[in-house]
């Protein structure tokens, strides 16, 4: 008989057997606590992905109606709007939203006009007008006689909705009772879910009416806004396009979505949906398909006179891709510490031997989270200067975006004036500038976006031969090369670099188009495009005889919207964009030049093909 077992009475091993049994109620509540935590977390984070698309939507939605409203605010700024001058009203709104269908105007015309508006139409090059309506079988024929008739007179775009001139909208019932409601209330009114005729694929959507009531009318009864009406101003819109449209920036990320119309039947109130999980055979939502551990979000819309329910759902990835091993390696973690008190207390008993081991390694796990906290601490150390950083870019985002406004604000106020007090030569100018201070903002935000693209996750790297990079550059910027008669030479010893193709060719096209804005007005002005080797580096450079840069500039240069030329057209991003790609590629750029006159060289390194090989080899 082991003597230590003889001298162990049973009631020591109450000790441990308590202890045991505290440690895996720890560890199954730690465990249960980071779940729920996590969970919450999750669930968080599904919602704001949520809201934002649905945002999103609303926020196309009321850019779409601001249109509508726009387009309202030409008739009653005249008292007569030709065709030629609405198609150019609505063409640039239609170029720029896709899920527009059509903008309309449809007036109001009593039975005793009808031939005079048809013959206006056929002079206007529509030989084949009439006012029109559908049948039985949605075929169009000509529209039986009425006391009055709204057809939509102006149309555009034309080509593609050929068969929707001339259709009398107060023919079919949901036309007329929006229409009504529209003239009764002076309101925008919109459509329950539509079938979009002679669209192919049979796409759905919904018709927005604005009313058009009489200049200086008095319209506070609903007799007096049905006696003074003109018209409306109409618009068709796509579910679908509109949907691409508020959501083509934000990216899919697992999350399914539904719009449904409360205002409409049951069977009618289905408007879009993306839910190839959640369908049934006829695409309505299936709630009996629903997994409890599905993330569920819903928000009200409120859509001119109807209201709106968009439904979000997660799909099991986006659970799966967030959920870590967090929770599990508490409860692996906690078991397993349990089972070694345990077993420590157990074998103390029996082996005091073993206490100093075991005390060792306890030694150890606190050294070793002395040095895990001591990491955290740096690295929260880093996360302060990477939001210092971020503030100061966010401040110097919001200075340079708020010039382009304070300049359109300021023309439009002289505008207005110019215009309340009939002084029409100035009015040029002022747009003139307006527009250019908007094209500014567009370059800004589109160098912007440009730069927020350099470094993410997914990019291709492959061999790019810099030598070809550099004669595609030169192509795209051949016509500023010969109007400035510049002289380019480009070293056929450029080597093959391994990055991602597309912002290697931004790199050089920046930097060579910097060259270019800054040659100055030298009589033979020359860009060289090379390679040197630099000790063990392999440097390439763009090298210009222009103006050159202090050396007291050499890193101001790199900096956002820093620009020693305030009077130059970029925007000082260039060269900022230059060094993120750079950075990416785990390169390094500078510039040498001794001052101005001098000319200046950019210089930077890429990672070469054949060392990436040798890397991968060692």
């Amino acid at each position: 008989m082991n003597p230590i077992k003889a001298r162990t009475p049973i009631y020591r091993y109450v000790l441990p057997g308590a202890i045991a049994c505290f440690g895996f109620a720890l560890s199954f509540f730690l465990f249960f606590a980071s779940y729920n935590k996590e969970s919450q977390k999750i669930r968080a984070e599904f919602n704001r992905a949520s809201l934002d698309r649905i945002n999103s939507i609303k926020k196309e939605i009321d850019v779409n109606f601001e249109i509508l409203k726009a387009t309202h605010s030409l008739y009653l700024s005249s008292e007569f709007v030709t065709r030629e001058e609405f198609k150019r009203f609505v063409t640039s709104a239609l170029h720029r939203h896709s899920d527009i269908k059509a903008f309309e105007w449809i007036p109001k015309v009593p039975h005793d006009q009808r031939s005079n508006y048809e013959n206006t139409a056929l002079a206007d090059g529509y030989p084949d007008f009439q006012i029109t309506e559908l049948n039985r079988n949605g075929e169009t024929v000509e529209a039986k006689k009425r006391k009055e008739y709204f057809p939509v007179y102006y149309l555009e775009p034309y080509n593609g909705n050929e068969a929707m001139l001339g259709l009398d909208l107060a023919a079919s019932a949901i036309g007329l009772e929006a229409l009504e409601k529209a003239r009764d209330t002076g309101r925008i009114v919109a459509t329950g879910r539509t079938k979009i005729e002679h669209n192919p694929g049979e796409k759905f959507g919904f018709l927005v009416f604005m009313p058009l009531y009489h200049a200086n009318a008095v319209l506070d009864t609903v007799e007096s806004r049905r006696n003074n009406l003109k018209g409306f101003v109409a618009a068709i819109f796509l579910f679908e396009e509109l949907f691409e449209e508020g959501l083509g920036l934000l990216g899919k990320e697992w999350i399914d979505i539904s719009l449904v119309d409360n205002s409409a039947y049951p069977e009618e109130s289905l408007l879009y949906a993306c839910c190839s999980r959640f369908s049934t055979e006829d695409g309505r939502f299936s709630q009996k398909k629903l997994d409890k551990n599905i993330l569920h979000f819903s928000h009200m819309l409120h859509v001119a006179d109807r209201t709106w329910t968009a439904r979000c759902t997660s799909r099991p990835e986006f659970i799966a891709d967030r959920m870590t091993w967090q929770s599990w390696s508490l409860l692996s973690v906690g078991l397993l510490f349990t089972f070694l008190i345990s077993g420590y207390l157990i074998t103390t008993l029996r082996r005091t031997v073993q206490v100093e081991q075991i005390l060792e390694k306890l030694s150890l796990e606190a050294n070793e989270r002395k040095r895990i906290e001591k990491k955290q601490e740096e690295l929260i150390a880093e996360l302060e200067d990477k939001n210092a950083e971020l503030e100061r870019f966010s401040y110097t985002v919001s200075h340079d975006l708020k010039s382009p406004l304070i300049t359109i604000k300021g023309f439009l106020g002289m505008l207005r004036r110019d215009v309340a007090e009939g002084n029409a030569h100035s009015v040029k100018t002022y747009m003139d500038r307006i527009s250019n201070a908007a094209d500014k903002m567009q370059q800004l935000l589109d160098e912007l976006l440009e730069l927020s693209r350099v470094g993410r996750l997914g990019t291709v790297r492959e061999d790019v031969s810099l030598k070809d990079l550099a004669y595609e550059v030169m192509e795209l910027l051949s016509g500023k090369i010969s109007q400035k008669r510049i002289t380019v030479n480009i070293s056929q010893d450029m080597p093959v670099v391994h990055g991602e193709r597309s912002n290697l060719h931004v790199l050089l096209q920046n930097l060579i188009d910097n060259a270019i804005n800054h040659i100055g007005d030298q009589p033979e002005p020359r860009i060289e495009v090379g390679v040197r080797q630099q000790g063990e580096e392999t440097v390439c450079y763009v090298m210009d005889n222009g103006a050159g840069i202090a050396p007291r500039y050499h890193e101001k240069i790199f900096g956002l919207f820093d620009k020693l030329d305030q009077k130059s057209n970029g925007t000082g991003m260039g060269l900022t964009l230059a060094k993120r790609i750079v950075d990416v590629h785990g390169g390094r750029i500078w510039v040498e030049s001794k001052g101005t006159g001098d000319g200046c060289t950019f210089c930077f390194t890429i990672p070469l093909k054949k060392e990436i090989k040798a890397y991968g080899k060692s």
